[in-house]
């Protein structure tokens, strides 16, 4: 071995050494979120909110084919979850609570609300926004759409989704808050 490849290899081994220190330096200042789950028909705390999860169904084939004409006219094959949710300001002041970060998860597939499909079952309802702002007492209720396609599952995944469990994340960091439908 020259010197020339020894000094690579010195090199090697303190990125290596400086790389793991960081990493454990991370993992200590960062760690792991604890995860606190409810039940559906409960109320779950988040800040100065109470959400609940009143129901959830996937949408009949009949209004994915008219909600989603333009996707499917792509060859997109879809499917799509109606999460029923109320907001409820249970604070002292008036509030906006932001709940288009709200993420629906199952196992390693995850994703957030649908904007164009969320007005679209929600347009008989004239408060419906994704950042409502509530008084003190106020309650919203609104339809959170979650839609997915073929391409994020195996084929033999695909055919079973409808009967997978799933979970509405709405916070991730200190605590992971999901409520389970």
């Amino acid at each position: 071995m020259g010197k020339k490849h020894i000094a690579i290899i010195i090199v090697l081994v303190i990125v290596a050494v400086l790389s793991s220190i960081r990493l454990i330096s991370l993992n200590s200042k960062y760690p792991s979120p604890s995860v606190d789950r409810y039940p559906v028909n409960h109320f779950a705390p988040y800040n100065q909110f109470e959400l609940k999860i009143t129901g959830s169904e996937f949408m009949d084939v009949n209004t994915v084919n008219e909600v989603f004409k333009e996707e499917i006219s792509f060859g997109q094959d879809i499917k799509c979850i109606i999460v029923d949710l109320t907001v409820k300001n249970s604070g002292e002041q008036k509030k906006q609570i932001e709940i288009y970060n709200f993420i629906l998860e199952s196992l390693a597939w995850k994703n957030g609300i649908n904007l164009a499909a969320f007005m679209q079952i929600n347009e008989d309802n004239d408060n419906a926004t994704l950042a409502p702002t509530l008084e003190s007492g106020e309650s919203l209720s609104l339809k959170l759409p979650f839609t997915m396609i073929n391409d994020n599952f195996k084929q033999n995944q695909w055919s079973e989704v409808e009967n997978r469990k799933y979970s509405l994340v709405y916070n991730l960091y200190p605590t992971k808050q999901i409520i389970d439908l």
